[in-house]
């Protein structure tokens, strides 16, 4: 069986290596991002110089405008994929530095300290520097939600039993040569870091509905109904009256939801986005399959879910 520094050694070698390829693909959308900006620039200039030409001068069709301007839309799609494929090298970049920089006892200083789990009274929290600076959480945390925080410190603070320890150390044994499963979880959960906020979260989930189905519900069914109606009595008879009262029953039914309509519009704005960055990760997760027992219950409990 190879030493450890052996496996470190080779460990390290694919960690540069990758790190190298995802610098040279980070640099490549970088030109590309620049060179589409430019072009950018030059179709805007053309649009404003053919407009001038058909609406000024009149000396071309105005329909000459629409060739840049449709060029300007294409490109739109085509930088947005750019930015966001160099938003997630440069991630990737990231992730291989703060990996090195453990590998190479670099770390201090720039991870979470965990301090605010730090307990004075805590037995030996303080004595084995748990937390702080340099601290075992700063070198071992690669959580990426304050979940994943607590878990961890929780780990550090209180004892297991020994079944437990050895089951988290045959899932860590599993998940060691699985570099391109770290590598997409360290990108994916970046957005979640920055964009979940589980306890905003969960508490939209247990807020009582506000639209419940109800009989003002079937009253604007109703009323849409009616309006389709009303208005095709207009048109074809004539006939304007209905059609008048049916839309002010419908601006007044309007006004009476109008507080409950912002009110769900605005708060399942922000929950929307955290679900689908939570999908994101959790249907990376459902494509995986594992042996150790722990790891297996937890992708297990997904589909439970």
């Amino acid at each position: 069986m190879r030493d450890r520094s052996g496996a470190v050694a080779d460990a390290n070698v694919e960690y540069r290596r990758r790190l190298l390829k995802e610098r040279e693909a980070f640099q490549r959308l970088e030109r590309l991002h620049l060179r589409i900006g430019k072009v950018q620039i030059g179709l805007a200039a053309l649009a404003i110089v053919l407009t001038l030409l058909a609406l000024v001068w009149s000396l071309i069709s105005v329909l000459w405008t629409l060739a840049p301007l449709a060029a300007m839309v294409a490109l739109a799609f085509v930088h947005d994929r750019v930015l966001r494929g160099r938003t997630l090298a440069g991630r990737v970049v990231a992730f291989y530095e703060y990996v090195l920089d453990r590998v190479e006892d670099r770390w201090a200083g720039k991870g979470e300290t965990g301090e605010r789990f730090l307990d004075q009274l805590h037995p030996y929290a303080k004595d084995l520097d748990l937390f702080g600076h340099g601290s075992l959480f700063e070198y071992l945390n690669t959580a990426r939600t304050r979940g994943g925080e607590e878990a961890l410190a929780r780990w550090l603070l209180y004892p297991a039993p020994p079944e437990d320890l050895r089951a988290r150390h045959e899932a860590i044994r599993e998940l060691v040569p699985q570099l391109d499963l770290r590598e997409q979880l360290a990108v994916l959960a970046e957005d979640v870091r920055a964009g979940v906020h589980p306890d905003a979260l969960s508490a939209w989930g247990a807020e009582s509905p506000r639209l419940a189905a109800g009989r003002l519900w079937a009253l604007a069914a109703g009323l849409s109904v009616l309006a389709f109606a009303t208005a095709a009595l207009w048109i074809l008879k004539g006939v304007a009256a209905p059609f008048i009262i049916v839309f002010v029953a419908g601006r007044l039914l309007a006004h009476r939801l109008r507080n409950d309509i912002e009110h769900v519009v605005a708060a399942v704005d922000q929950p929307g986005r955290d679900l689908q960055l939570l999908t994101e990760v959790l249907s990376l997760l459902e494509r995986q399959h594992f042996a150790s027992p722990r790891l297996a219950t937890l992708r297990a409990e997904l589909d439970i879910e």
